[in-house]
């Protein structure tokens, strides 16, 4: 099972989705893939299956997904590109900048995130 790292693990819940650089994912992950959801120490966040994905210019992203961002400080433009050049420290984030958003389904809750 392939794993996607989260910075900053929130929101986690539902459906969601989560923003790429480049097009690494586009050739990695399928409809319907199960993925494993880690944190930033490797710590697991849960089993989530792709429902979709969507490639092209960041500034292109429709609102429509970026409503349903995980991280609420990303569901704008502006708090995106900050978003991304906070996980990508070393890239040059700009509106043509090529992204992938990754629309996920979580079907496993981490034991850790689960009310007992």
């Amino acid at each position: 099972m392939k794993h996607i790292e989260f910075v900053n693990p929130v929101g986690l819940v539902g459906r969601f989705v989560t923003v790429r650089l480049g097009d690494k994912w586009l050739s990695r992950l399928s409809q319907g893939d199960k993925v494993q959801l880690t944190g930033p120490s490797g710590e697991s966040c849960g089993v989530a299956a792709a429902a979709d994905i969507w490639n092209g210019d960041l500034a292109l992203v429709p609102g429509s997904l970026l409503e349903m961002e995980h991280d609420p400080l990303c569901r704008t433009y502006s708090g995106l590109v900050m978003g991304l050049r906070c996980a990508y420290r070393d890239a040059v984030i700009e509106p043509g900048s090529n992204v992938t958003v990754i629309v996920l389904d979580l079907v496993a809750p981490s034991s850790i995130l689960r009310v007992k």
